[in-house]
Order: C-alpha cells, then structure tokens, then sequence
C-alpha cells in the first residue's frame, strides 16, 4: 500500500482520561469507523458500554455497571489451618475489606487511568509489566510474562495492605490495642518512612520480589541484595539469604522500632549514619583491616537495634 493511501486508511480518535471518545475522525478512503476504542475494547453502540471480558464499562462516567469480580478474595476466610491465616495475613487490595478503597468496587483503574489500565474487568497496571520486563532484562526473575504480571499485581498490592497491617499474630485484646495504637504511629509519625518504605518494597517486588509478615514487619525477599537487608518504615528489604536468618530479622525489626520512635528523624540519626557505617566497614573488613564481622554491630545504629529486636550479642 502506498504511503499517501495508507494515511487515508487511518481513522484517528482522541480520547478523555477515563475513555470517552472525544474526537473522532472516519477514514478517508472507506467512512469506517472502528468499533474497537478505548484500551482496544469493543463498544456497543445501542448501549454505549465498553465489554471488557469480566464486566461492562461506561467510560462516559468512568465506572463499571457491576461490581469487582475479585470482591469475594478481599474477605478473610475461616482461620482453620496455617494456609488460611497467612492468607487472612496477606488479603488482596491493600488489605482487602480492611482497605476502605476497596469497598468502592465500581472504580476503573485505581481512579488514576492514566498510569494504569483493567484489561478484563480485575484491575492490573502497566507498572507490573514494566516491572516484569525489567526484572526479566536485568536477570533478577525468570518466570513467564503472565505469571510474572500476575505476581507482581499481587505482591504490589500486599505491599501497600501491608502498612496497615498492624494486627499479623493478634490474639489477646491487648494486642489489638496495641495494632491500633501503632497503626496511630505508623500513619502520623512515622508517616514518612512509611511512604519511603513503601516505595522501595514497591520496587522491589516489581523486580521480582515476595512479601512475607513476620512479627510486626513485612518482609520484602529479593535475589538482588543477597546476605544485606535494611529497614525503612515497617518494610525490611532484603536478600533471600539475609532473610532467612532469625537474629537478622529480629535485628531489622529492632530498626523498625527505632523508626517508630524517632519519626522523621529516623533517616538523619539512623539512616544515613548506618548506610555510611555499612560501607566503611565492608571496605575494612574485605582489606583484612577488620577480622570480626560483629564488630559491626558494636556502631550505636545497630546496637541500638540489637536491643530492641532483643538479638543477642
């Protein structure tokens, strides 16, 4: 097909943030209008919806005309064995009916459609297949395309659920005190590690990572970091390796509670005297300068830490 005929076969549209055409122009050469618009989904002209493959959507208010297919999965279920725990642990969406976000099931793509689309009707983002393209480029994942997005949709939203989860192991009424109070902190003082550590797991786990509640921290596992972790906010990222040791975890946690202490000065006092610590001592250490690892933890981010993660020295 010559170049000028091609052009003529092009019916161009234009579209408002949630789908709604805006501008339409036919084909020069046929009149053809296409019936396939918004996200390449089919619109019914008598109705005006969209057919997504799980739902119909109006784009002209921006909403589905039923609820979420995946409502049923934000419900806990009948804790009777360790399955059903970790997985009342680790609702979907944030936390699942816990999340009040969640209780609006009528939303397209997070309420933000420009960063993100719904190709069937259960929200996924354009950030899980970019992260699985990078984490697939970069060699720290090997799983298929539709196993990774689905994983990477999953661990993201645990991973936002889990900055509210404060209640992982909750029996005793104190204890849901105690997961009120420090969902309290965690939201007003502690906010900006939050947020901090929110993102970084967020990454993470784009790449290739898993999400795993352990006392009251969540777990980010990665290949990337090996036998290093760290701790921002109630997130503890780190290598597979790092995170398979029970004092590490403890230690971690240690720098959570430091973080719920100290607020917004957590990053001044602790962060960034402790990452500096980090590598100076590395470099010593791998000159001989060093023979003891431990003597790592003597520097007073980490002692500190120690004590309150209750690690032995």
């Amino acid at each position: 097909m010559e170049k000028n005929a091609l052009i003529n076969n092009i019916a161009p549209i234009e579209y408002l943030p949630y789908g709604e055409v805006w501008v339409e122009d036919a084909a020069v050469n046929s009149n053809y209008r296409t019936p396939y618009k918004f996200t390449g989904k089919e619109l019914d002209k008598e109705t005006g919806l969209y057919y997504f493959g799980a739902r119909y959507y109006d784009a002209r208010i921006g909403r589905w005309i039923s609820t979420d297919p995946a409502l049923e999965e934000y419900f806990p279920i009948a804790p009777k064995d360790k399955e059903s725990k970790k997985y009342n642990e680790n609702l979907p969406g944030m936390g699942g009916i816990y999340n009040v976000a969640n209780m609006d099931v009528y939303h397209y793509g997070k309420l933000n459609p420009i960063i993100y689309i719904d190709p069937d009707g259960r929200l996924v983002g354009i950030d899980d297949m970019l992260g699985w393209a990078a984490g697939t480029l970069f060699g720290t994942r090997n799983d298929s395309f539709l196993s990774g997005v689905a994983q990477n949709f999953k661990e993201s939203w645990i991973v936002v659920g889990g900055m509210f989860n404060t209640f992982n192991g909750a029996k005793t009424f104190g204890d849901y005190i105690k997961g009120i109070g420090e969902l309290g902190v965690r939201l007003t003082w502690n906010l900006p590690n939050e947020i901090a550590g929110l993102l970084i797991g967020y990454a993470f786990v784009e790449l290739g990572g898993v999400t795993e509640m352990w006392e009251d921290v969540q777990l980010v596992k990665t290949s990337i970091l090996g036998d290093s972790a760290f701790t921002l906010g109630s997130k503890v990222v780190g290598g597979n390796e790092a995170l398979s040791k029970e004092w590490l975890k403890k230690h971690e946690q240690g720098h959570y509670y430091q973080s719920l202490l100290l607020g917004p000065l957590y990053i001044p006092i602790i962060g960034i005297p402790s990452t500096i610590h980090y590598y100076n001592f590395m470099s010593k250490y791998e000159r001989g300068e060093i023979k003891d690892r431990k003597d790592y933890y003597k520097f007073y981010t980490e002692s500190w830490a120690n004590k309150l993660g209750g690690v032995t020295p």
